[in-house]
């Protein structure tokens, strides 16, 4: 009994591993997918003038794609008929033709549906889930962790296991430095003057910080979500700033990283020097700290632990709200001044924004720090 339910376990393991790697090998595919067709985009494209070949090339990608997709091709042939040049042929022998075999198609997967779910919805209905136990006994050493890691280590384990925070981390991760490319990639296709050149470092500027930015709104309710829960943040025997850190640690290192190769991404399609990407990523990452450390400010100093403990939700969180305003007029803010001051200076512009930045983020450190102390106490 104890060898089946210890080799249960190891087998529940090994497919929790094997689908995180699923995952993790299906985001690296389509974030390869995505990154290989932008950079597909010519620079100093002239459309009006290639665009006989243009023409040309999209006809023959589209023949391609009917020749590989043909179940699309025949639902296309279905809904609107055959097409002959710009006319267009409606009831044809090949458009009834391709409806039924769309209806018969539904069909036969309706029916195998059925078959398969019927056995499994019986074993499952039948299978006394609500009080059989399955005892999983194994051994393994224990080990001593430090305090403020072992904290981390469990929100890591609460993130990865409530599936929403995960993927829609994993979304702005991803996402960020896509964006920022494909944003790239289209002003490169355009010939544009210095204006637009300065337009474009700063509508970059905004597009990193909007996004990044983000991904803070679901921190103005980080420790309220936790409901009844909520009070035993201050029960653990360490300070409390180890229970609130530990809960914005994950944020900070995904979005970190995510800036690090937008920033990355955005100043290859610039001259700047090394020093000055330095100062730009070292600006940016100040201004999105800033935001996280006001977002969580705003759920300790105004929590809604009563909401989420009597509903589990709340739809108009007015942290949330002050939370998303706040984002975007800092967005906009910083992309205003990046605009206005390297039309002056391009070498000091980053300088100056980043020391901006960086006092800011140290007095919003330090608000943090002192409302922990002094809130934490009060909760509920």
């Amino acid at each position: 009994m104890i060898w089946d339910n210890a080799k249960a376990y190891k087998s529940s393991v090994s497919l929790a591993k094997l689908l995180t790697i699923s995952c993790l090998s299906l985001i690296f595919l389509f974030t390869t997918t995505q990154t290989t067709i932008i950079n597909a985009i010519p620079e100093n494209f002239d459309l009006i003038g290639q665009w006989v070949s243009t023409y040309w090339t999209i006809q023959q990608f589209l023949i391609k794609f009917i020749s590989i997709f043909v179940p699309f091709n025949y639902v296309a042939i279905a809904i609107i008929g055959n097409q002959y040049g710009m006319a267009v042929n409606l009831f044809t022998s090949a458009q009834l033709m391709s409806l039924l075999g769309i209806i018969l198609t539904i069909c036969i997967v309706a029916a195998l549906t059925y078959l398969l779910v019927k056995p499994l919805f019986f074993k499952m209905a039948s299978s006394p889930f609500e009080y059989k136990k399955s005892k999983v006994l194994f051994k393994h050493a224990n080990k001593k962790s430090n305090g403020f890691m072992s904290f981390v280590k469990k929100e890591l384990r609460v993130t990865y296991r409530s599936g929403n925070k995960f993927y829609d981390l994993l979304t702005i991760m991803f996402g960020l430095p896509i964006a920022v490319l494909l944003l790239n990639r289209i002003f490169a296709a355009m010939d544009t003057r210095l204006a637009g050149l300065l337009m474009g470092v700063a509508f970059n500027i905004l597009v990193i910080l909007v996004i990044a930015l983000s991904s803070n709104v679901p921190l103005s309710h980080v420790y309220s979500e936790e409901g009844a829960s909520s009070y035993l943040l201050k029960t653990n025997p360490k300070p409390y700033l180890y229970s609130a850190l530990a809960k914005i640690v994950l944020n900070i290192v995904t979005i970190s990283l995510s800036i690090l190769a937008s920033v990355i991404i955005f100043t290859s399609f610039t001259n700047f020097t090394v020093v000055t990407k330095i100062w730009i990523y070292v600006f940016v990452e100040a201004v999105y700290l800033s935001h996280l450390f006001m977002s969580v400010d705003l759920d300790i100093t105004k929590p809604q632990t009563a909401q989420y403990q009597t509903t589990g939700s709340h739809i108009n969180n007015p942290n949330e709200i002050k939370s998303t305003i706040y984002g975007f007029i800092i967005s906009a803010l910083m992309a205003f001044f990046t605009y206005f001051l390297i039309i002056e200076n391009q070498n000091t512009v980053w300088i100056k924004l980043s020391l901006i930045a960086l006092s800011f983020l140290a007095l919003r450190i330090w608000l943090f720090v002192s409302k922990v102390k002094v809130y934490f106490k009060e909760r509920q």
